[in-house]
């Protein structure tokens, strides 16, 4: 049986010191399924992290922008085929930071909040493989 590819995309904004998200033309907070969601879970964690380790670091975060994020996985592990796993295999994506941190302070905060967010933590031991670019804007 050959791959059955699935990607699943969510785009997130900062507004009002809320995390919003957009996709599939369902509106704000609206998912097409459980794996969106969860991919929701995890830059929302992200967020909420970040602000915390920012404001330790004397650093403002003005607006988080999630421009993409998919979760790639394949469907065949969802079917029972044996040696595919049925969550995540990577996620893809680029987050836009609006801050007065430096390129190197946010490159030393993604990486700390790798660390610290517990949602991260679980795809991190699940063994997913995280291409998400941080970008200041």
């Amino acid at each position: 049986m050959l791959p059955d590819i699935r990607k699943h995309f969510i785009t997130a904004y900062s507004k009002d010191d809320k995390l919003l998200f957009r996709g599939n033309d369902l509106g704000e907070q609206s998912f097409k399924n459980a794996l969106e969601a969860n991919l929701g879970s995890l830059v929302t964690c992200e967020y909420y992290v970040l602000k915390r380790v920012a404001a330790d670091a004397k650093l403002k975060i003005m607006s988080f922008e999630v421009t993409e994020l998919v979760g790639v996985c394949d469907r065949r592990g969802a079917l029972g085929v044996e040696g595919v796993p049925a969550r995540f295999t990577e996620v893809n994506g680029t987050i836009e930071i609006e801050t007065d941190a430096t390129e190197e302070q946010l490159k030393e905060l993604q990486e700390k909040v790798a660390v610290m967010c517990p949602v991260h933590d679980l795809y991190r031991a699940a063994g997913v493989k995280f291409n998400v670019e941080w970008i200041k804007k």
